[in-house]
């Protein structure tokens, strides 16, 4: 693994201390491994631990377990209150991934990883595929009932819960159609700019809603590389 090391919330720097370059991105990274960049042009002070991979920054939430750093990359942030190893969007925050993750703009392009492995082409979405979690994660009611049922007028269908689940958190239930699909996950693949549907009704009548996610327990993490025409911008940092 390959770090480039950089002080990040610390104010205490000297003048006489040794001076490092960050850049604003993975794009031009040509060995994957640990790096800090400064991925904001208008708060370049804003330094955020990644794993590049493939040219692409992987939000990885076990690089920063308190969220310190993190809360300043996202519009709002909860737990919820079962604690299942990842943050989300605040219930009353309707943005997309796009939307949440700060950095991004409309022509960053997006991927995910795995148990945090590699940034691939989503299965469906390819380069705008990211992590959502399901409402068992933060609905006081976690015990759901599937979405991916037959019946596409029924209240109960969800077609996000037809997509693929790199984090399942439950148990796998068997369809009507005789398939089996998954019930609680941590991590369904969507696009990037899947809007969010947030009922109250869902979350206390064990119906399904969902929201943007980062895991802190790498068992499924979103990447994403932003388009920089003129290549990544450097800094200088203690």
């Amino acid at each position: 693994i390959i770090c480039i090391v950089a002080s990040w919330g610390i104010t205490h720097a000297q003048p006489s201390d040794e001076m490092v370059t960050i850049y604003s991105s993975c794009n031009e990274v040509k060995e994957n491994g640990l790096y800090y960049i400064a991925p904001m042009a208008d708060y370049p002070q804003r330094i955020l631990p990644v794993i590049c991979s493939n040219g692409y920054a992987m939000i990885d939430g076990s690089l920063d377990m308190d969220t310190n750093t993190l809360r300043q990359f996202i519009t709002s942030w909860d737990e919820g209150p079962w604690q299942l190893g990842r943050i989300f969007s605040r219930l009353d925050d309707l943005s997309t991934f796009r939307q949440w993750w700060l950095p991004a703009d409309k022509d960053t392009k997006f991927r995910v990883a795995k148990n945090c492995g590699t940034c691939a082409t989503g299965s469906r979405f390819g380069d705008n595929t990211v992590y959502y979690t399901d409402s068992h994660t933060f609905c006081v009611s976690k015990y759901m009932d599937p979405g991916c049922i037959s019946d596409k007028d029924s209240w109960y269908f969800h077609p996000e819960s037809c997509n693929q689940c790199d984090a399942l958190l439950g148990d796998l239930s068997t369809t009507e159609d005789g398939y089996d699909h998954w019930i609680n996950c941590g991590a369904v693949q969507l696009d990037a700019d899947h809007p969010i549907d947030h009922d109250h009704n869902q979350c206390v009548a064990k119906g399904l809603a969902f929201h943007p996610a980062i895991s802190y327990i790498r068992d499924a993490c979103t990447c994403y590389q932003p388009l920089e025409v003129d290549g990544p911008k450097s800094y200088q940092v203690p």
